[in-house]
């Protein structure tokens, strides 16, 4: 088990937790879990999201600190990247990262991902939640927590259910982290949600 940096939360490692949260203001709980990550030199961060966001977190992350991070980015402790219209190469920049991470001897690794919904340059919503849906399964072997963000006053409901609860074993919101009773197997998830989304058409 790991601190999640807020609340006394404790999560197995590795864990894939669906983080929702309220707007641009409502970040505590990502920067308490960047903080932990950065605290230890043990372990090392991932900032992740579509083109622009890491680097959004990272100043808010050093704002959160006091200072900035250069020395962190430096030694490799920090690290920034961002997903693209592919799902699966968006799913291979993740391992990848992470795989990198572990070489350079560090022991865990926590990810913290801002998702977005139909956007340019993202996948689209149905490739987005397969990504979400292959993440539990694909993070298995490494130790890492994937902090997946949803911003409840952006994200329509399509995106917050399907994709923010139904793909993640774990939940965090209000500052709680619980388990998650809704979540879907990965491969029942393929054939019972990912055949039948609503929008593809009509299936009766």
């Amino acid at each position: 088990m790991t601190e999640l940096g807020s609340g006394g939360n404790l999560a197995p490692v590795p864990a894939h937790i669906g983080h929702f949260y309220s707007g641009a203001d409502d970040l505590a709980d990502q920067l308490a879990f960047a903080r932990s990550a950065i605290a230890d030199p043990n372990r090392a961060l991932l900032l992740f999201g579509p083109r622009g966001v890491a680097e959004v977190l990272l100043r808010a992350l050093e704002a959160h600190v006091g200072r900035d991070l250069a020395t962190e980015r430096a030694k490799g402790q920090v690290v920034l990247a961002h997903g693209d219209v592919d799902p699966d190469q968006q799913l291979q920049t993740v391992l990848g990262a992470v795989r990198d991470l572990l070489s350079e001897g560090f022991g865990r690794i926590h990810v913290l991902a801002r998702v977005d919904w139909d956007i340019p340059d993202w996948p689209p919503p149905e490739d987005l939640l397969w990504l979400e849906s292959r993440f539990t399964e694909a993070i298995s072997p490494f130790p890492v927590i994937l902090f997946c963000a949803y911003d409840l006053t952006r994200m329509p409901g399509d995106a917050l259910i399907y994709g923010g609860i139904e793909t993640h074993p774990f939940i965090h919101l209000g500052g709680q982290l619980s388990a998650n009773p809704q979540w879907v197997e990965p491969e029942t998830y393929v054939t019972s949600r990912l055949a039948r989304l609503p929008w593809l058409g009509d299936h009766g």
